[in-house]
């Protein structure tokens, strides 16, 4: 699971969770992907100068591009397929530290309502996102890939794609019988 940690800047990049059935590999979400093509095809229009767009065979190479690249490494922002199962596992770790934090914060900040709402925001979020991995494993999903395209930074940062992805992505929701995609945007 990737959680941004690193210094706040003006620049921003969508996440992307892609959740599919088949063997654990980039071949299997590949071809979920191209069932929902249409979902991919992006444009952006800023102004006269700046406008950007993409298509499925943009995000199928991104795709393809980003977990070879990641191959054999071991790093915790790497993009690789891992099993439903242990996205699960992460997330519940993930909830149990974002609890530690809160109460050890509260504890010497008992007054913080500020500090106090936004820790909470983030739990219900990593609920939330902990029931859609729950409910997609009841459903007979095996396997998730997460993957961030951004304007200078993530995954896929800048270029066609980059732009595209990250300022229309966010409407991209699949919720079919073998794929469903879900964003988060990283502001």
């Amino acid at each position: 699971m990737k959680i941004k940690q690193d210094f706040v800047t003006n620049s921003s990049s969508t996440s992307f969770t892609f959740i599919f059935k088949g063997p654990r590999c980039v071949k299997s979400l590949v071809s979920a992907v191209w069932n929902h093509r249409k979902s991919f095809k992006l444009s952006y229009y800023l102004d006269e100068t700046s406008n950007w767009s993409c298509s499925c065979e943009d995000i199928v190479e991104d795709i393809e591009r980003c977990v070879k690249k990641s191959l054999g490494k071991n790093e915790w922002n790497s993009v690789k397929v891992i099993t439903l199962g242990q996205m699960i596992s992460e997330t519940d770790e993930m909830i149990k530290s974002e609890e530690r934090c809160h109460k050890d914060w509260m504890k010497d900040h008992p007054n913080d309502k500020s500090m106090e709402r936004i820790m909470k925001a983030n739990f219900k979020e990593l609920e939330k996102k902990k029931a859609k991995f729950q409910d997609a494993k009841k459903k007979g999903f095996q396997n998730v890939l997460e993957m961030e395209w951004g304007d200078n930074h993530g995954d896929v940062s800048g270029g066609e794609t980059g732009y595209a992805m990250d300022c229309e992505g966010k409407k991209i929701r699949i919720n079919s019988d073998d794929l469903i995609v879900f964003t988060e945007q990283n502001r």
